[in-house]
């Protein structure tokens, strides 16, 4: 059985180690039902190049800092690197989705004070905060909201994804997919792969999207997108033993996660 790596990309000191449970991969499903999305057939490169910019916009690279008080003081006692994608704002915050074992506060059963500080494209940083969902299924969707607030003297605005466009669409095996993150800590690259099919991995009680498009630990809670940009899942789980078995939370279990979000935030009168 293939081991799986939690992809968060960690900096800790001796007295914890950053990740998420380990996975078994279990078996592939077939059958998977083909799509009729309609996406280039053909792709020049600066249609590739604009796609790449526009997922790159809505990558943020997310630093976990992880504090214990040891006497007076609050001691760091080590630090993960994540990804996230942002997907909704209102007038006061940004809100990105990402992995829950990117921004946990509990690692090896040990609980820990924990702040987190998000860089955007252009370098700029912001504190966040998790926002708190309770969700039927709990922390096995492996999915997580985090809000940070706009700066007022900002020059730009950062985009966000399209997370609904193939909401009702499956996805095609073999469709061309990029991935976007911040693998060991080199933040918004891009890589290229296809869709291999569905997965059923140890710890997760739902079929995975499963590709070959290159990812390494600081992927965990980056966009998996189509051609057009739209988010297709979020990578969370690469193989131990090859770049070429990669897998993420689908897109039905992150539109599952949104709808819950939006019915416990008012995002106009956020404060």
């Amino acid at each position: 059985m293939k081991k799986l790596r939690a992809l968060i990309f960690a900096i800790v000191a001796s007295v914890c180690t950053v990740s998420v449970c380990g996975c078994s991969l279990l078996s592939k499903l077939n059958g998977t039902p083909v799509s009729d999305y309609k996406s280039e057939t053909t792709v020049s490169a600066d249609s590739l190049m604009s796609v790449r910019e526009k997922i790159r916009e809505f990558n943020i690279s997310i630093d976990t800092m992880y504090y214990r008080n040891q006497g007076w003081l609050s001691r760091l006692q080590g630090t993960g690197l994540g990804s996230g994608v942002v997907f909704e704002e209102d007038e006061n915050y940004y809100y990105a989705l990402t992995n829950n074992h990117v921004i946990t506060n509990v690692v090896d059963g040990i609980a820990y004070r924990v702040s987190y500080t998000v860089t955007d494209i252009y370098g700029t940083e912001y504190s966040a905060s998790e926002v708190s969902l309770v969700t039927s299924d709990g922390d096995d969707n492996d999915i997580a909201i985090i809000k940070f607030r706009k700066k007022t003297n900002a020059t730009y605005t950062l985009p966000t994804v399209n997370y609904t466009a193939r909401k009702d669409t499956n996805v095609v095996l073999g469709e061309f997919v990029l991935a976007v993150g911040n693998p060991s800590g080199v933040n918004n690259i891009v890589t290229y792969g296809e869709t291999i099919g569905w997965a059923k991995i140890g710890n997760v009680s739902y079929n995975v999207l499963h590709h070959n498009a290159l990812i390494n630990p600081g992927n965990s809670g980056g966009a998996l997108c189509d051609i057009d940009g739209n988010l297709l899942g979020l990578n969370t789980w690469g193989a131990e033993d090859t770049d070429d078995d990669n897998y993420c939370v689908p897109l039905n279990k992150i539109n599952d996660f949104i709808d819950a979000f939006h019915a416990t935030q008012n995002l106009s009168n956020a404060a």
